[in-house]
């Protein structure tokens, strides 16, 4: 039970991160350069080599251990967050950085949502597969319908800042519960 809560709940950051920051990314950038035109740009250069590169991450992940690339995957989203937030804090707002950090969160976000699908299909048993794909569905629906607004409404009262800090310590905890989880286990 301990894989599929965790698996839910990574699946649920990677659902709410990959539908918060394609909203949220280009208010920030419309709100530091005051153009519309590199806002838009901006989120086509963050968002098309994560679109194009599904395919071939799809089958990459087939060649390994699923549960270790989302395993890996969520390290790698609380490391760029975690670094994303000091920067922003420091002021760095760079356009180049902040694009390169878009593409980097999208692709894993990627990484992760296909490895937890994946993972689904080999943790549940087949009788038991309709029930926690229903849960999944309506977790996933919840968490990109949800996304835009709660990130819009935090990202104006709070600040972008604030909400990369919730992000990381979204994955922060993901990570620290299944590192907990496999301690539990030995």
């Amino acid at each position: 039970m301990s894989k599929i809560k965790y698996l839910f709940i990574s699946r649920c950051l990677s659902e709410f991160s990959g539908a918060v920051l394609p909203v949220v990314f280009p208010l920030f950038i419309l709100k530091t350069t005051h153009s519309l035109r590199l806002s838009g740009l901006f989120f086509m250069i963050a968002m098309l080599p994560s679109v194009l590169l599904t395919p071939a991450i799809g089958v990459w992940i087939e060649k390994y251990i699923k549960k270790k690339v989302a395993f890996f995957s969520v390290l790698v989203l609380a490391i760029l967050c975690s670094i994303e937030f000091v920067l922003l804090k420091i002021g760095i707002y760079d356009f180049i950085y902040l694009v390169s950090f878009a593409i980097l969160v999208a692709v894993f976000s990627v990484m992760l949502d296909l490895s937890s699908k994946v993972l689904f299909t080999e943790l549940v048993d087949e009788e038991e597969l309709e029930k926690y794909n229903g849960i999944k569905s309506i977790l996933d629906n919840l968490s990109v319908f949800a996304a835009p607004m709660l990130g819009t409404l935090v990202y104006g009262l709070l600040g972008f800042s604030s909400l990369i800090l919730i992000l990381a310590v979204l994955y922060i905890g993901c990570y620290c519960h299944r590192l907990y989880s496999i301690r539990q286990r030995r």
